[in-house]
This record gives C-alpha cells, structure tokens and sequence, in this order.
C-alpha cells in the first residue's frame, strides 16, 4: 500500500512540473533606482535594471540586474568633464547596494525581452560622462526598446536628473503598463 502511494504521490508531482513547463513564460523588465548616501557615497543615486521572467505559478525569477557606472579610477572632475570607460555592474545587491528603492516594473514580450538585453554589449565600452552618458541613460535606452513613454534625462540642458526622479516621473508617464511600483 505504501508503495501504491509513493508511486501516485511522485506521478502527481512529475504532472505537476510537466504542466508547469507548458505553461506560458511571462517577461518583465524591473526598473530600479536609490537615492544619494554617503555611504555608499554616490553624488546623485544610481539607476539600474533587473530582467525577469515567470513561468507558470513560480514565483518571478530575477535573471539579470545591470547598472552602468563611471570609472573607478577617474576622478569626480573627470567623470563630469571627460568622456571615460565607464563600466557596466551585475548583480542585484551590487546596484541596489541594500538601500531602499525606488522601482517599477513592466510586462514586455519575449522579443522585447530579448532585444532588451543587447543594450549590455553597447555600453560595456561605452563612454561614461555624469552629465550625459550615465546609468540614467543606461535604463532609458531600455525603456526606449521596451517603447514605454520616456522622460527626459536631463534637465536645464545639462543637469542629469536624479535616478529616482526619474523613476517616479517614468511610474506617472507609464501608468497603464506598470504591473507594480
């Protein structure tokens, strides 16, 4: 008899994950931002990106976070001044640095999602410049392939917008396509 039930017990798992990987995949771009701080001393914040997908009931599985950042042996003067290396930061704890967040996330098709995930190779050499070449730019070339409402980068022609301002002006042009913020 236990037998009989361990074999129907691990047959209803085995259909259980079968009917699981039939079920349609769900993609998500996750657009994050954090506030100035000391420490971690950053002069504006940081913005950065998180690619997701979920696939049946699972719980949503993070599968790449990105944020572009200046050069880590630059100066503050020549980050703002010069045109340098910048470079591109993985990982969700390392952009997010534990801080509390400011984000939005929406649902985009596979090929948005794919597509999406090029502007890496792009900017692993791209130039860094705090005053138009940052991780605001870096997340609104996303948004741009995702075809949400963008919002400006800068304002006064050349001041960067602040990475949680622009989240939170991003969340107001976008409501309609936002899963949650």
């Amino acid at each position: 008899m236990k037998k009989l039930f361990l074999s129907l017990f691990f047959f209803a798992i085995a259909n259980v994950v079968l009917a699981n990987d039939d079920a349609p995949k769900r993609y998500y771009l996750i657009f994050s931002a954090r506030d100035m701080k000391l420490k971690p001393f950053s002069i504006g914040g940081h913005a950065f990106v998180t690619w997701a997908v979920q696939q049946g009931i699972d719980s949503l599985h993070m599968t790449q976070t990105l944020g572009f950042y200046p050069n880590e042996k630059a100066s503050l003067t020549e980050n703002v001044l010069d045109n340098l290396h910048g470079h591109i930061e993985q990982g969700f704890t390392t952009n997010s640095k534990g801080l509390e967040l400011e984000q939005m996330m929406v649902e985009v098709d596979s090929t948005t999602w794919h597509r999406s995930k090029v502007v890496e190779k792009g900017w692993k050499k791209h130039s860094y410049n705090l005053l138009r070449s940052n991780c605001v730019s870096f997340i609104d070339r996303v948004a741009h392939i995702a075809k949400l409402k963008r919002v400006k980068t800068v304002k006064w022609n050349f001041i960067p917008v602040r990475p949680v301002k622009y989240i939170r002006k991003m969340i107001k042009r976008n409501r309609d396509k936002i899963i949650s913020f």
